[in-house]
């Protein structure tokens, strides 16, 4: 980790409080709102920020970090699991621009790679860098990629289906 990263992220607890929970609130719900009319995302990334609200619920490994302003206003939040025995995964994440705190992602990063060593994981899964601005915040962090991603859709009842099913077995 960059010191001069580090010393951001330390710096901009000044103006945040940093909170580790398990709840998904309406407050978190309108910041999910914010995003999605802040610009134009595919359908499946819309409908994984909306599923969240279940997902936290059902999920007892799931933890939702908070960070919020000096008025205590929602600024940004992370979703994550800790239910992997060597990783933390790290799920989706957003910030407000209505309540914005600069490097608000970066402390909650910050606090991600503590809650990581607290829970004496030795990784963090960051998911796909979807688009090029979240691959370069993750690469800042020290992310590197190591797998490939493709994407592929699977239709059911099909002789298609089952080739494709039979295929990947083989690989797994």
């Amino acid at each position: 980790m960059k010191a001069s990263l580090l010393r951001m992220a330390e710096k901009t607890s000044h103006d945040l409080l940093v909170e580790r929970t398990r709840a998904f609130s309406k407050e978190h719900e309108k910041l999910v709102d914010e995003l999605l009319k802040r610009g134009k995302l595919p359908t499946r990334i819309r409908e994984l920020y909306r599923s969240m609200p279940d997902y936290v619920i059902q999920s007892p490994s799931s933890c939702v970090l908070n960070a919020r302003n000096k008025a205590g206003a929602l600024s940004a939040f992370y979703i994550l699991d800790v239910g992997a025995e060597h990783f933390t995964t790290y799920l989706l994440g957003t910030h407000s621009k209505k309540h914005y705190v600069a490097h608000a992602s970066d402390r909650l990063f910050l606090e991600m790679i503590k809650l990581t060593e607290e829970q004496r994981n030795i990784a963090i899964n960051l998911g796909l860098g979807v688009n090029e601005g979240i691959r370069r915040f993750k690469q800042k962090w020290g992310a590197v990629p190591f797998l490939t991603y493709e994407f592929c859709e699977c239709y059911y009842g099909t002789t298609r289906t089952v080739s494709l099913i039979k295929t990947l077995e083989g690989k797994l």
